[in-house]
């Protein structure tokens, strides 16, 4: 009876040993994953920054007069639209 007893209290110790375990093993993998989403998210803004200020992917005749616009020789208030957006992001 005693034996049996504490067969069953070991079993049960394994049992919950094993489950922790596993949720700790899930929850590590999970800030593992995190982390390495949060550190994606300020170097492909870099990148988006750069490219806005190559002027890349624009037609010569638009990054003209983007550049134009930008240096101020252009005369009438004119600016270029993506500088009016405000794309902030909140993680």
């Amino acid at each position: 009876m005693i034996w049996s007893n504490w067969k069953k209290v070991s079993t049960n110790r394994c049992n919950r040993s094993n489950l922790l375990k596993e949720h700790l093993n899930s929850f590590l993998q999970k800030e593992i994953r995190v982390e390495a989403e949060s550190t994606q998210g300020p170097s492909q803004l870099d990148v988006v920054m750069q490219a806005e200020k190559a002027l890349n992917g624009y037609a010569n005749g638009a990054r003209n007069l983007m550049q134009a616009v930008q240096q101020g020789v252009l005369a009438g208030g004119y600016k270029v639209i993506n500088s009016l957006l405000d794309g902030t992001c909140r993680i």
